[in-house]
This record gives structure tokens, sequence and C-alpha cells, in this order.
């Protein structure tokens, strides 16, 4: 096996675990983040991703290599270099999956899934990964709809994944930053407090961030 394919869980394996020692040295809400907790998640987490792999890598060649060979796609329109064409792909991919999490809160079928992230007590770093399958698939399934559409390639695909997991992990988790530190943040990714309110029992607060 690519010693390639094993970087990507091993990282995401370490700043788990640099997360969740930081949250018990200076945690947002006190009392969160027990073993039993933590391993239902990373369970739940690792059942979406053997599903997700089980199909997403091999359709995502597939799509991608079509949409390169027909040139199909909003990218394609454009002569950009590369570093143009990766921080613009960044940018739509981002958008598209924002897009997309408001769908999964508006439409019900996407909601029943979605609401296993949701039901989660004691949001922390472990919440990032705690996802039910159908949620993850469906996601997935979105995700290669945006190949096409926009013109993306592997390289766009792999470098969101690359950003977007460990970013998900930090703004989940239960990590209390000083007030000025968060705010300087807050203008350019999600907090952990910021993030807090949209796991809010109040759905009108979970709905409108």
């Amino acid at each position: 096996m690519d010693l390639r394919s094993w970087l990507h869980p091993m990282g995401l394996a370490l700043t788990l675990a640099a997360l969740k020692i930081l949250e018990s040295i200076g945690p947002l809400v006190a009392g969160r983040g027990s073993v039993a907790h933590d391993a239902r998640n990373i369970a739940l987490g690792l059942t979406a991703a053997l599903a997700r792999a089980a199909i997403f890598p091999a359709l995502l060649l597939w799509v991608s290599a079509e949409t390169a060979a027909h040139a199909w796609g909003l990218l394609h329109r454009f002569d950009l270099g590369t570093a143009m064409s990766l921080g613009l792909g960044i940018f739509i991919l981002d958008g598209w999956a924002y897009l997309w999490h408001i769908l999964s809160h508006k439409t019900p079928l996407l909601w029943r899934f979605h609401a296993v992230h949701h039901h989660d007590a004691e949001v922390d770093a472990s919440t990032s990964l705690r996802f039910h399958a159908g949620d993850v698939l469906a996601s997935a399934a979105a995700t290669v709809a945006a190949v096409p559409i926009f013109g993306l390639g592997l390289e766009h695909i792999l470098l969101y994944e690359l950003l977007v997991m460990p970013l998900s992990m930090f703004h989940h988790a239960n990590i209390r930053l000083p007030e000025p530190i968060d705010r300087a943040l807050r203008a350019v990714i999600v907090t952990p407090r910021m993030h807090l309110v949209h796991h809010s029992r109040w759905q009108v607060e979970t709905d409108s961030n």
C-alpha cells in the first residue's frame, strides 16, 4: 500500500490527539469529553468513512477524468494559472459545501441524517467525526456533482479535503481561546466559540449560524 494513503488519516489522528490535550488544559465548557463519548463519535466516523471509501474515490476519479477530457465546467472557460485555479477552486468548494449544509438543515430527509451530528450533547473535537453514513454519502455525491459543474480537478478536491477536516476538528473543539485571538481568527475561519452557537438546542440559532 502506498505510504501516502496513510498520511491524511495519520495527520487527522495527530490533530485530534493534540486538540484533546488542549481541551483538557483549557476547556470552553467544563466537564466534557469522556473516553466513552469520544469512542462513540470515532466509531461513527470510521463507519461513515468506510462507506464513503467504498464509493467516493472511484466515482471521483471517473468524473474528474471525464470533466478534464471534455473541458466541462466553469474553470475551463478561463485561462487561469495553477495558483489562481487552486485558490478559486477551494473558494468554490467551500461555498458549495456551505450551500449543501444549508440544504441539510432545511430538507427534512437530509436533516434526518445530519441531525445525528447535532445530537451530540457534549460538543468537542470528536464531534467533527460524528456523522451518519447517509449524511456522508450524500455530501460526497454533492462534491462529485460539483466537479463537472465548476470544472474542478482532483487537485482541488484533495487540497480542499486536506484543509477542511483539520479545520472542522478545530472549530468543534472544546477549547477556550483568549478573546483577542478568537476575535482575530473569526475574521478568517470559524472558531470554537463561534461554532458552539451552531450546536445550540435552540433551532433558530442552529439554522442561522
